[in-house]
């Protein structure tokens, strides 16, 4: 009986520590499950992660495509942009003024903005022509620009007309003659002052200079200047007749030029052989292109 017992009582045991077992596997069940949703949610929120972080850098680099593409844009787009941009007008309100007894103003002299060359046998070619030097008080830039006419250069040349109230205009150029030239540096010798290197180069045969005005009325741009670029011709302003060993002294008609705007001429010449160039100098002997303003406003005149 006591065997029996014994016997009955093993898988009793048995059944107890299995049990254990069970309750133990059971109570680490939680455990092992809430391991896992925590590596899973750590999963996903790397992977959430790195798309945000690749639709980021796709949005960067388009962005970044599109700001070089709008860099792509060439220079004559540019400039076009800012063709309606106009300077402001300093003058505002004296269009209504009367005076009543103005006083006499001597003419002014005005230099050109810009010198440039065009080639009609070269439509496309561009002559860059920027002289600058670098100072202790920053970027210096020369107003000596070259001035060049044969049959197949021209010359254009572009003025901002100045002050308000002076705005009858003659376009004036002057060129001394070789003579002229070397007496000059001759004399800077005598006063031990430098040589000046003022040349001339002219043709040998005579030949007739022609001027015409332009239509400009923005700032040209030098680096985009050429045969083909260039402004259209309006009107012929004026003409020369040129002769070696002669003074060049040009003074066309008189002209119409608002105060603030823009003229802009050509310089041409048609003989096979003509040629004319020196560098624009102001200095006495002058040798320059350029324009009188003279007063345009009378005695009991409203200004215009």
């Amino acid at each position: 009986m006591s065997s029996s017992r014994e016997w009955l009582s093993a898988p009793l045991l048995e059944d107890e520590e299995s049990s254990n077992d069970r309750v133990r596997r059971v109570s680490f069940a939680p455990t092992l499950e809430k391991g896992t949703l925590h590596r899973s949610i750590a999963f996903w929120v790397i992977i959430c992660a790195c798309i945000v972080s690749a639709a980021s850098t796709v949005g960067n680099f388009s962005i970044v495509r599109a700001w070089k593409a709008a860099r792509r844009r060439s220079d004559e787009e540019i400039v076009f942009s800012l063709k309606p941009l106009r300077y402001a007008n300093a003058y505002i309100g004296l269009d209504t003024a009367v005076l009543q007894d103005p006083t006499p103003i001597p003419p002014i002299t005005n230099y050109p903005l810009y010198i440039g060359q065009a080639n009609a046998s070269d439509p496309s070619k561009v002559y860059l022509d920027v002289r600058h030097w670098a100072s202790n008080f920053g970027m210096v830039y020369q107003e000596d620009r070259t001035f060049l006419v044969s049959s197949e250069v021209s010359t254009v040349i572009q003025f901002r007309t100045l002050d308000f109230g002076m705005e009858r205009c003659n376009l004036m150029l002057v060129v001394p003659t070789s003579a002229e030239l070397l007496a000059d540096s001759e004399g800077h010798h005598h006063h031990h002052e430098r040589r000046s290197t003022k040349e001339v180069a002219l043709s040998k045969d005579p030949f007739t200079l022609d001027i015409w005005r332009l239509e400009a009325f923005d700032n040209i741009d030098p680096r985009t200047l050429s045969w083909s670029t260039k402004p259209r011709r309006l009107t012929s302003l004026a003409q020369s007749h040129v002769k070696p060993g002669k003074r060049i002294e040009l003074e066309s008609p008189e002209f119409h030029c608002a105060a603030g705007s823009l003229v802009t001429f050509e310089v041409t010449c048609t003989s096979p052989l003509c040629h004319l160039a020196f560098e624009q100098d102001v200095k006495s002997p002058k040798m320059a292109m350029y324009i009188l303003q003279h007063q345009s406003i009378f005695r009991e005149d409203s200004i215009l």
